[in-house]
């Protein structure tokens, strides 16, 4: 009886064993940038364990590497309702967040992102959450409570990068009010108070349209000309997709490159370092993607540029936008 019992145990050690070890697979085929087998083992550890504390992070990194969008929702939305407690809860409701906004369904967004505020005000989500609830605010022109919420919270994020982006809204705000006097003082004082923000090329844009829309062209014309010297995205852009310059001085990367076919590029920011770019390429290798860099050069400085694609659609750079927003990776939708 006593060996049966043994027997049974092995047995029972022995496929527990596998199973976690099917987790441990889909960890090391992720980081080699295998994705259709990283899927395979996540999804067949967490059907073969789903009450087990493991299971709803290998269900969430097999959704994270989807990139159909409505069957992300339908998982995401499983696992937050049959996995109350999982511990990145917040993570998921960020990820539904992110979905239904650049999907443009701005209820269901704010819904996702409204709960972060209240049931996780720890996570480090949180400062981002306030950001996109008070962004949904001036999309569906609530004007009067994006301020009093922004007020609200301003302080819950004060030492956070996206302090300045609310107060930049609230700005927005009062500009979409045709309140341009108004914007214009609020706009002044944010620089008065943070003259090294890296938001000052968008406010002094702003300040240019504002001078513009009240008559005060002389004005206007002096801040449109300080926009354009802070290093203007605009003509980043404009400047890569005129010149199309190779990637870097390695000598395998060393002919000119081609931009991808399709009609949308998703860029994944800029790089002074082409490390950097080679870091953020590798981990963007790893889900399964191909990355290109491209070197600028923009006022005497040379910077590289991580893009993917390009897609025919739309909706087809939405999908891969948030796969990668689901892999903490930002990156932005560009026409050609």
């Amino acid at each position: 009886m006593n060996k049966v019992i043994y027997i049974f145990i092995l047995l029972f050690i022995s496929i527990s064993s596998y199973s976690y070890n099917l987790y441990d697979k889909g960890m090391n085929f992720l980081k080699k940038g295998n994705v259709l087998k990283a899927k395979e083992s996540f999804y067949q550890f967490y059907k073969q364990n789903p009450k087990s504390y493991y299971a709803p992070h290998a269900l969430y990194q097999y959704i994270k590497l989807q990139s159909n969008l409505q069957t992300m929702i339908n998982n995401l939305s499983y696992l937050k309702r049959n996995y109350i407690q999982f511990s990145r809860s917040d993570d998921v409701y960020n990820d539904l967040g992110d979905i239904y906004f650049i999907t443009h369904q701005y209820d269901k967004s704010f819904f996702h992102y409204k709960q972060i505020s209240i049931r996780f005000p720890k996570s480090k989500l949180y400062p981002k959450a306030i950001y996109y609830l008070t962004l949904i605010h001036l999309i569906q022109g609530q004007l009067n409570e994006l301020r009093r919420f922004a007020k609200s919270k301003l302080r819950s994020i004060k030492n956070t990068e996206y302090y300045e982006k609310v107060l930049f809204l609230v700005g927005e705000s009062f500009y979409s009010e045709n309140k341009y006097n108004k914007s214009i003082l609020f706009y002044k004082s944010f620089l008065k108070h943070r003259p090294y923000t890296p938001l000052k090329n968008k406010i002094y844009l702003k300040l240019s349209q504002c001078y513009s829309k009240i008559h005060e062209n002389k004005k206007s014309r002096q801040y449109l000309a300080l926009s354009r010297k802070s290093n203007s995205e605009t003509q980043e852009e404009s400047s890569y997709i005129r010149k199309n310059i190779s990637t870097s001085n390695n000598p395998s990367e060393s002919r000119p490159k081609q931009i991808p076919s399709g009609k949308y590029l998703l860029r994944l920011g800029y790089f002074a370092k082409y490390s950097n770019a080679i870091r953020l390429k590798n981990k963007v290798k790893s889900l399964g993607l191909s990355c290109q860099i491209f070197k600028i050069k923009n006022n005497n400085k040379i910077l590289y540029k991580p893009i993917i694609g390009g897609y025919s659609s739309k909706s087809e750079a939405l999908e891969i936008a948030s796969l990668l927003k689901h892999n903490k990776i930002d990156s932005t939708i560009v026409l050609k």
